[in-house]
């Protein structure tokens, strides 16, 4: 085995014994959690786990569960490692927490799968549909396969197709060659959720960069109205990674030219907006009255 090929062996382990850890500290407490991306994605599609590289765990616990689980992880000696640099505000409203474990493994605890909750999956379903694998020698929780191809879609676009590797893309088009999919599942949950622009996007840089197996029904019933379409594509470029078209500007300008188009229903902007107006408005106020 060659070093590198070792050091990320390693870092794999340290990352399984963390999780192992997690998943004992958590059911003291009966709270599932599913284990997201890299090492589902490595132990199911790729033909190594060494294959698909990932530098932390990305872990999925119930909403309702989400405070008792950062509790848990506090008291056994995670530590906090990103999230409490912000106001308290912020904090409350943050899809997941960022925690280092006493093995050096980044850990991002998550209750919602798109910042603020802004595309509201039903976390239930996702647990009721997980699926059981083995990531290395310890039993986990990962999504179901329409589930799995979904969140991969989304992780894509509410990062604005900019916070992400040509990884992201390659894992969507392995997973719809390696697994078979129920399409009119997948496309009636996306129309559910109210994710299909999201991965109407992500599928079309899938099927171009990597020749993804995608039906092009699947694309003409996700496929965005005429008007949001010409408006996306003079952002974004399935075909080419990076999708973004415009690597040089600023997050903020990125999220002002795409954050409410990637919103399938204009009926959901105000509620996003007034969301994001409260949590920051009071985050504002927290900041000047220190």
């Amino acid at each position: 085995m060659t070093n590198s090929n070792l050091a990320i062996a390693a870092q794999q382990l340290k990352a399984e014994v963390t999780f192992k850890k997690i998943k004992e500290i958590l059911a003291e407490k009966n709270i599932e959690v599913i284990l997201l991306k890299g090492p589902h994605l490595g132990n199911t599609i790729y033909d190594s786990p060494r294959e698909r590289l990932y530098c932390d765990l990305d872990i999925l616990v119930q909403p309702g569960d989400f405070e008792d689980a950062a509790a848990l992880l506090l008291e056994n000696g995670f530590k906090p490692f990103a999230y409490d640099t912000f106001t308290p505000e912020i904090q409350r409203d943050f899809k997941h927490w960022e925690f280092r474990s006493p093995w050096g493994i980044v850990v991002e605890l998550h209750r919602w799968l798109s910042g603020h909750d802004r595309y509201q999956v039903d976390s239930a379903g996702l647990f009721e549909r997980a699926e059981k694998f083995i990531y290395g020698q310890t039993e986990a929780l990962g999504l179901g396969t329409e589930d799995l191809l979904l969140h991969l879609c989304l992780h894509m676009g509410a990062s604005f197709f900019i916070v992400i590797e040509p990884k992201h893309v390659l894992d969507i088009a392995l997973l719809t060659q390696k697994r078979q999919l129920k399409w009119d599942v997948f496309v009636e949950r996306c129309s559910q959720f109210r994710l299909t622009t999201i991965v109407y996007y992500s599928l079309r840089a899938a099927k171009e960069q990597h020749q993804a197996e995608i039906p092009e029904t699947v694309f003409a019933r996700l496929r965005p109205g005429w008007l949001r379409r010409r408006w996306l594509n003079r952002y974004l470029r399935p075909g080419t990674f990076p999708i973004y078209r415009f690597q040089k500007q600023r997050l903020t300008q990125i999220k002002i030219r795409l954050l409410l188009p990637l919103i399938d229903r204009f009926s959901d902007w105000p509620r996003y907006l007034l969301r994001l107006g409260r949590v920051y408005g009071k985050s504002l106020l927290q900041k000047a009255n220190r």
